[in-house]
């Protein structure tokens, strides 16, 4: 493969390496308007030695845009060395040379510029046409000026809005810090109102059991009472104080009915509607 063949392969290399993932040794040579021999030989050595970098270059090659001995160099099929040696001048198979060893690269071609017609020469500024471009000068000085005014307020108006928001900020801060504050608070508070409804049904409870206790003792003292007039006026005097005593433990247990009640309802407010 010639140089020129070489050249026009590694120039797709460096199109290819500008899109992104290059060589790390061909980032030197990416953007320069001309490059020098050693891109070359630095752009060959990447294509050589890293395989996904010639793949990517290979799936942008065309046999005409780089030639069929660059297209086969590159696309690398079963036999394509056989193939490359057929179509090289010499017909000798085509080994890598070392870089070393190398020729410098061909300079990329410079197309010479069309030497510039000559141009009539310029006509002598008058006094009127000096005068017409100072007061363009001036009127394009007045302009930046007022943009430049323009932009002083815009960078001021930023700088407020910039403290406004800085400010809202920090207060919305401050609100989210008392919103956590009182959570903790509010969650303490449910505690302790479980924990005093536990222990008030477990009290209830222990009521209802006396109050059924006692109205098994009152039964057998009515049934007892109906034995004999003395026994009947004593247990008359133990169903008295029974019933009073029941009474009382019924008018407790509808005390602690109403205290549970209210708790609840103070639960429910501090943890807010919708909550668990």
């Amino acid at each position: 493969m010639g140089d020129e063949m070489l050249a026009s392969v590694c120039e797709l290399a460096f199109d290819v390496a500008k899109e992104g993932g290059a060589p790390s040794a061909m980032k030197n040579y990416l953007y320069l308007a001309q490059r020098p021999p050693r891109a070359y030989s630095v752009a060959q050595r990447a294509l050589e030695e890293d395989e996904t970098f010639r793949s990517r270059v290979a799936e942008r090659a065309t046999p005409e845009s780089v030639g069929e001995a660059g297209y086969l160099w590159l696309q690398r099929p079963s036999g394509w060395e056989h193939r490359l040696s057929e179509i090289s001048p010499s017909g000798a198979p085509v080994a890598p040379t070392p870089l070393a060893e190398r020729p410098p690269m061909p300079e990329p071609p410079v197309t010479a510029s069309p030497a510039p017609a000559p141009q009539a020469p310029a006509p002598a500024p008058t006094v009127s046409s000096i005068e017409d471009e100072l007061s363009s000068l001036r009127g394009l000085v007045d302009r930046l000026a007022d943009e430049r005014q323009n932009v002083r307020s815009s960078v001021s108006d930023l700088e407020e809005e910039l403290e406004t928001r800085r400010a809202e900020n920090f207060e919305m801060s401050t609100r989210l810090s008392a919103l956590r504050t009182e959570l903790v608070t509010v969650h303490d508070t449910e505690t302790s109102v479980v924990a005093a409804r536990d222990a008030a049904f477990a009290r209830i409870e222990e009521l209802e059991a006396d109050v059924a206790a006692l109205t098994a003792d009152l039964e057998r003292a009515q049934t007892e009472a109906a034995g004999s007039g003395a026994e009947r006026d004593a247990a008359m005097t133990d169903l008295a104080s029974a019933t009073v005593e029941r009474d009382d433990l019924s008018a407790i247990v509808a005390s602690l009915q109403a205290d549970i009640e209210a708790k609840c309802d103070l639960l429910g407010l501090l943890v807010g509607p919708g909550q668990p």
